[in-house]
């Protein structure tokens, strides 16, 4: 909170990803997110999201400081999904946003 008050940040998140096939008929998420454009101190938990046929979903967050990137990451997922999304609710105020991902 500290960050949006005291602090003139406009956010760049970006989030690459890629999908591809997993044991047993699941999928494999692999990815990462990149927060650019802040002051080394600036902190936050990036939420992410996951939309299927049935809506979308939170998946997580990670959390960044400064300008960062997290190391990769990977899930496991029952199904193949839409999209994958950051910010999907707007929960970070003034973030812009770039999704990479096939």
């Amino acid at each position: 909170m500290h960050n949006w008050v005291y602090g003139t940040d406009i956010t760049q998140y970006r989030l690459e990803y890629s999908i591809s096939p997993g044991d047993q008929g699941k999928v494999l998420l692999i990815g990462k997110v990149t927060q650019s454009d802040v002051s080394p101190t600036f902190r936050m938990p990036v939420p992410m999201y996951i939309e299927f046929d049935e809506g979308i979903f939170r998946l997580g967050s990670v959390t960044l400081v400064g300008n960062a990137t997290c190391p990769e990451f990977k899930i496991t997922l029952p199904r193949k999904p839409k999209r994958v999304l950051l910010n999907a609710n707007h929960d970070i105020l003034n973030a812009e946003n770039a999704v990479v991902g096939k």
